[in-house]
């Protein structure tokens, strides 16, 4: 790139496009963050009676 640059060969910048290595990772960390947060909701989590209703009625309607 910066042989083509010395040879004033057409380069196309587009202002503030590029991000900072650690803008980036900030990004990333962030991303992580709210969806292990958005993990830990309680509407996420499943009950053991909600499983073991499911399995019996499963079970009661394959034997007819």
């Amino acid at each position: 790139m910066n042989a083509w640059v010395a040879a004033d060969a057409p380069v196309r910048r587009s202002p503030g496009a590029v991000w900072s290595l650690e803008r980036q990772v900030r990004l990333v960390a962030g991303g992580i963050v709210a969806s292990s947060v958005l993990a830990k909701l309680p509407w996420n989590r499943s009950s053991a009676a909600d499983i073991d209703a499911d399995i019996d009625a499963a079970v009661a309607r394959l034997r007819g």
